[in-house]
């Protein structure tokens, strides 16, 4: 079970929407953690950033667009 003594990001960057408050946030996290779920993502470069938005703005992203650095 995730710690909420600890920030959320204390590893990793972490972001999401707002809706459901923290405590749905620890529980999707929790899932992630555990392997209960696989979040789906699409990564891309720093560079290929701007190759991302259009992908988002076209809607031809089907889950989420990640800009690694």
């Amino acid at each position: 079970m995730l710690s909420s003594n600890r920030p959320l990001n204390a590893t990793r960057p972490c972001s999401s929407a707002t809706h459901g408050g923290f405590e749905y946030l620890t529980q999707a996290l929790e899932f992630v953690a555990t392997g209960t779920v696989t979040p789906m993502v699409e990564t891309y470069p720093l560079a290929n950033a701007a190759d991302a938005y259009e992908r988002v703005a076209s809607g031809a992203v089907r889950s989420r667009a990640v800009i690694t650095y």
